[in-house]
């Protein structure tokens, strides 16, 4: 990586395993609570989701393209 700035290779592999643990951990909890609906649902979903999804899209982009 020739970027004098940002995370590094390392950094980008952990944010990977970080927002696989995420998705992991709310696809753990939707199956012991089930999907009830609700406020709660769509923080959880869309907030842990979300972030897990981001982490491991923007970072696997980065690693795919050696940058």
């Amino acid at each position: 990586m020739s970027e004098k700035y940002g995370p590094s290779r390392g950094e980008h592999w952990f944010r990977v395993a970080a927002g696989l643990v995420i998705l992991g951990g709310v696809g753990v909890g939707l199956s012991i609570h089930g999907f009830t609906g609700g406020p709660a649902m769509l923080e959880i979903v869309g907030i842990g989701g979300g972030l897990g999804l981001f982490l491991v899209i923007s970072s696997g982009r980065k690693l795919w393209r050696g940058k």
